[in-house]
């Protein structure tokens, strides 16, 4: 897999130009949402300088009406897709929970 980190450095600069707006519009764009940004916090992780923590990269996307997995470059999806990934945790999960369901009430009748 490709560096996240450029992924999403590359994807910011494209969905910025296409929605033409300045690295200052973005930077207040995320305000709303509790971030207080200046320019050359948006130049600083177009330019791969600086990586966004997990809560900023949210917050970014969001300005954009879109997902992490469309930031990172991910198939909608695919296997290795954030929300693929994310369902087949909560399938084991919901599986186990499941099977200590039948366990016990098994072990009743």
């Amino acid at each position: 897999m490709a560096d996240v980190n450029a992924v999403f450095a590359k994807w910011l600069r494209t969905a910025r130009a296409e929605a033409r707006l300045t690295q200052r519009e973005v930077a207040e764009a995320v305000a709303p949402q509790g971030f207080r940004w200046l320019q050359s916090k948006i130049a600083k992780i177009e330019s791969g300088e600086l990586v966004p923590r997990l809560d900023e990269a949210v917050a970014l996307v969001n300005v954009f009406d879109t997902t992490l997995d469309v930031a990172l470059g991910l198939a909608p999806g695919s296997p290795d897709s954030l929300a693929s990934q994310q369902y087949a945790r909560r399938l084991v999960l919901l599986h186990g929970i499941r099977a200590a369901i039948d366990a016990e009430l098994g072990g009743t009748s």
